[in-house]
């Protein structure tokens, strides 16, 4: 109980508790694919290089697109290692695809 208090405590002061470091990259990656997930419900910007390119609905459905694409990444993450299942060829090309948009959009990830 004590640990509880202490990791809620830890976590409202500065996000995380220094429990979740023993997982981090888990930790993370349930972090991440809630909060896109999240955004994707209720987020009204468009990246700018979407909205240069397309009309609006469109660049709605490319960001869609890619979010889902980071969502599946952080999720096919927490397969590999809470599940010890090893990732299929197809599974890791979409992987990484994640994870490349992720770093492309970071930037954009806020409402």
């Amino acid at each position: 109980m004590i640990r509880k208090i202490r990791n809620f405590i830890q976590r409202g002061i500065r996000g995380w508790a220094n429990e979740d470091t023993w997982d981090f990259d888990i930790c993370l990656a349930e972090i991440i694919s809630e909060g896109i997930t999240y955004l994707k419900k209720y987020q009204h910007g468009i990246p700018i290089d979407l909205a240069e390119k397309y009309d609006d609905e469109t660049a709605l459905i490319k960001r869609d697109e890619r979010l889902d694409k980071m969502i599946r990444a952080f999720k096919l993450h927490l397969i590999w290692v809470n599940e010890g299942r090893i990732l299929t060829e197809i599974e890791k090309k979409e992987y990484q695809e994640g994870l490349e948009l992720f770093i492309k959009y970071m930037g954009n990830l806020w409402d």
